[in-house]
């Protein structure tokens, strides 16, 4: 029931490459606005740790999905 569709084999290097770039994507995404919070000189903690917070949620989505 929960079989998943499988991909021709030719094509699976293209998924595989496509899933690293985004994963790429994603993780240049978190550096760049984790480092523009922390820049910030009144930053509270909650300002601090929404952010970082909000991308685990969203690898750990994209990770599910892609699973």
């Amino acid at each position: 029931m929960n079989e998943k569709p499988q991909l021709d084999s030719e094509y699976n290097w293209i998924i595989h490459t496509c899933m690293n770039a985004f994963n790429v994507y994603l993780t240049m995404l978190h550096f760049t606005f984790y480092d523009t919070v922390n820049m910030q000189p009144n930053a509270t903690l909650a300002e601090v740790l929404s952010y970082p917070l909000f991308m685990m949620v969203v690898d750990l989505l994209v990770y599910s999905i892609l699973q």
